[in-house]
């Protein structure tokens, strides 16, 4: 049987940069055992257990995975698909009819290296006692290429509207029965790869001179790159595929293919560029990193070579710069699963590229917060920007703190209009932002011109929010680093909050502006 894993009733997410764990919503112990119901014939149930997505932690590790960390947030969607053996056919059988979501679950495992997933309606162990076995993928709209693939050993997964935001990662196929419970527990786990690799974008102009020619930048593309992307398995016959190290493959034609947009780094509109330093490679040779993007590897049959295109304050459209007449990206060498940064140096006409052939850390969104039980009392902060208020086991206690009454979950809003009508809660994981002005704060005349310095992904907070920030900074001045907060702030409604004095001004008209958003 075929399902769809969705992620979803849970408060916020977690990231590790060296041990990613996630946990969600609230339960007890009894929900991570195996249990049965009743009947004349128990049908023990499927409880899998599933390792951080990392390249290197091989089904049964149990040690904390090295590898690459897929970005795990609120909303991703698994593909898992499940097949019975059949006696008499001496095959498995899969059904890719039945769909299931996945419901909440607790991170119970001795090592801190992975996290619990419980399907929901519960799948169990066929009840005559033959083999079941399950894998998994990312994201689920990757669909079946052709018929029926009920007895196909080596399935073939196919994603279409490839743009080059999306990560693609397969997992190992796990096997057992209602005896030997082979795909549950701490022993036999579920372990994601990528099938992508990352390019890490940094831009700079050749000079000085250069970059007041060219003005910032507004647009980077990845040129001509497929839109439909296969995944063959790499299992041999009836072999299980505990490796997943089955191809990925451009399936389609040159009239297939597109150009992909790089999303700017922070949500931003454009990029100012650093000037190239060919002696400091130890910082990026003065390179801002101006974003990342998934592309089909260079090696086996992936591409060899790779065109940009990027327009900026004052080469725009046709003028744009591109790399086509001067030097390509050779990335034959380049390893689904690796990151690698490439240094784009922008030159009157023309772009130069300097390529890192090491792989370099997959970027994630680096939110190093322990969601399990804290010792710290809520709420705390993480990071010098994230002010955490809850976790899966309960919540902070605000009795103390004048205007905030709730914590919000189930949703993250990251945009002004999301959040007006809810001024008294909170999320989760609130990130502070930082300066939006030169060398000091900056500040708005009136709430629309308050909003429209928010960048994509970002809004101005609620009252609650920076009595929150203003509670925090309370207890220790230096909790929020260089994003400390000091002065008047717009509100989303309007108002302004003197975070020294806890003064609310309605229908104020001049504040400092500092956005904010849920994680």
């Amino acid at each position: 049987m075929k399902y769809r894993i969705y992620i979803q009733n849970v408060a916020a997410m977690l990231l590790l940069a060296s041990a990613p764990l996630l946990f969600f919503g609230s339960c007890t112990e009894n929900d991570l055992v195996v249990s049965a119901e009743g009947g004349e014939e128990n049908q023990v149930a499927i409880v899998p257990n599933a390792v951080a997505s990392a390249n290197d932690a091989g089904e049964g590790t149990t040690t904390t995975p090295t590898g690459p960390i897929n970005g795990l947030q609120v909303g991703m969607v698994f593909g898992f698909e499940r097949g019975d053996y059949s006696a008499e056919a001496e095959v498995f059988i899969y059904d890719e009819d039945l769909n299931a979501s996945l419901t909440g679950s607790c991170f119970k495992t001795e090592t801190n290296n992975g996290y619990n997933i419980n399907l929901s309606p519960r799948q169990f162990y066929a009840a005559d006692g033959t083999n079941t076995r399950m894998r998994g993928w990312y994201p689920a709209t990757g669909s079946w290429d052709g018929g029926s693939k009920r007895d196909d050993y080596t399935r073939t997964i196919l994603w279409e509207n490839v743009d080059g935001t999306q990560d693609i990662m397969v997992s190992n196929e796990l096997e057992g029965n209602k005896t030997n419970v082979g795909i549950n527990g701490h022993t036999k786990l579920f372990t994601f790869k990528h099938k992508l690799t990352q390019l890490q974008l940094y831009v700079c102009a050749e000079n000085e001179n250069v970059k007041e020619r060219l003005g910032t930048v507004t647009d980077i593309k990845v040129l001509e790159q497929p839109t439909i992307l296969q995944y063959t398995s790499g299992k041999d016959g009836d072999i299980l595929d505990s490796t997943n190290d089955g191809l990925l493959t451009n399936e389609g034609s040159k009239s297939d293919n597109a150009d992909y947009t790089v999303p700017l780094a922070n949500g931003a509109t454009s990029i100012t560029p650093g000037i190239y330093d060919e002696n400091d490679a130890e910082n990026n040779y003065g390179a801002v990193y101006a974003g990342n993007i998934m592309l089909l590897p260079g090696e086996d049959d992936g591409q060899e070579a790779v065109l940009f295109s990027v327009a900026t304050e004052k080469r725009t459209g046709d003028d744009a710069l591109t790399n086509e007449n001067t030097q390509v990206l050779d990335i034959t060498g380049f390893e689904a699963g690796s990151a690698y940064k490439v240094i784009l140096v922008l030159e009157t006409n023309d772009i130069y590229l300097v390529p890192q052939p090491t792989p370099t850390i997959w970027i994630t969104k680096n939110i190093e917060v322990d969601l399990g039980e804290s010792d710290k009392g809520y709420p705390y902060v993480e990071s010098e920007r994230y002010i955490v208020s809850r976790d899966y086991f309960g919540s902070a206690d605000f009795s103390d703190v004048s205007g905030i009454k709730t914590i919000r979950i189930n949703e993250k809003w990251t945009s002004n209009d999301d959040c007006r009508n809810d001024e008294a809660s909170v999320p989760a994981i609130l990130e502070v932002g930082p300066l939006l002005g030169e060398g000091g704060e900056a500040t708005a005349a009136n709430l629309e011109a308050a909003k429209g310095q928010c960048p994509a992904g970002w809004r101005l907070p609620t009252k609650a929010e920076l009595l929150l920030i203003r509670e925090v900074q309370a207890k220790d001045a230096d909790a929020l680093g260089d994003r400390a907060l000091d002065g008047s702030y717009w509100t989303v409604d309007g108002s302004t909050v003197d975070v020294a004095t806890g003064v609310v001004t309605g229908n104020a008209s001049t504040g400092n502006v500092r956005c904010v958003r849920d994680i």
